[in-house]
């Protein structure tokens, strides 16, 4: 394991929850970035004067993800995240009522169908697995898996070259991390809440995020 990748587990598993990048700069937010990096603002650019750092992050997030150490989505304000399994699990449970998922659309069933039978899958593959193909159908896409991104049903598992930019590779969590996905509806809601509480990475901001997820987004 290279000493970056090892630092950044190491600063999710101690944070619980934390960004890929930051917005904007702003420390509302802890990010890997500002873990890395604290004294370092991102630009974010990608010609021949980037920083070599925010491409070297970029790289991170598909071995991070796939690490099997800690858990990718993009959950905080729809971004990527990074969970701790200590942390994802009591707020996976926090953010689904039970096991009986009530999806807001069809899609949104279609796709957690998709990825139950058969993941990872790539995002040109559900697209035409689900006839979401073409511009004009990519907001239903994105808003079907919006619902499924913040109930954390779905995560990032690497990416695979599709083009000229890599597209990532998703996964229902019941399927690909199905020890997890038992553990936390072990728990009761009130207690998964107040393990969510007395996480020291989980700050103020995190919680009022989980409830703006719990939301019906579709």
């Amino acid at each position: 394991m290279s000493a970056l990748k090892s630092r950044a587990i190491e600063a999710i598993n101690r944070n619980g929850i934390l960004l890929l990048y930051p917005i904007q700069n702003s420390s509302q937010f802890n990010s890997v970035w500002s873990c890395l990096w604290p004294r370092s603002k991102m630009t974010w650019a990608w010609d021949d004067q980037a920083d070599n750092k925010v491409v070297k992050l970029w790289h991170l997030k598909e071995e991070l993800s796939q690490s099997g150490e800690v858990l990718y989505a993009k959950w905080l304000k729809d971004r990527a995240t990074f969970f701790s399994k200590d942390l994802f699990i009591p707020l996976l449970r926090a953010l689904n009522p039970d096991e009986n998922i009530r999806f807001p659309s069809a899609k949104s069933q279609e796709i957690y169908d998709l990825l139950e039978d058969c993941s990872p899958q790539s995002t040109k593959a559900l697209k035409k697995a689900c006839d979401l193909k073409g511009r004009d159908l990519e907001s239903e896409y994105q808003r079907s898996m919006r619902f499924l991104w913040r109930r954390l049903l779905i995560l990032g598992w690497g990416e695979v070259d599709e083009g000229a930019f890599p597209s990532l590779n998703i996964v229902a969590t019941k399927h690909f991390f199905e020890k997890e996905f038992r553990e936390a509806f072990k728990l009761s809601e009130t207690t998964a809440l107040k393990k969510l509480e007395a996480h020291p990475g989980f700050q103020v901001q995190h919680q009022k995020w989980l409830q703006q997820s719990k939301k019906v987004v579709f």
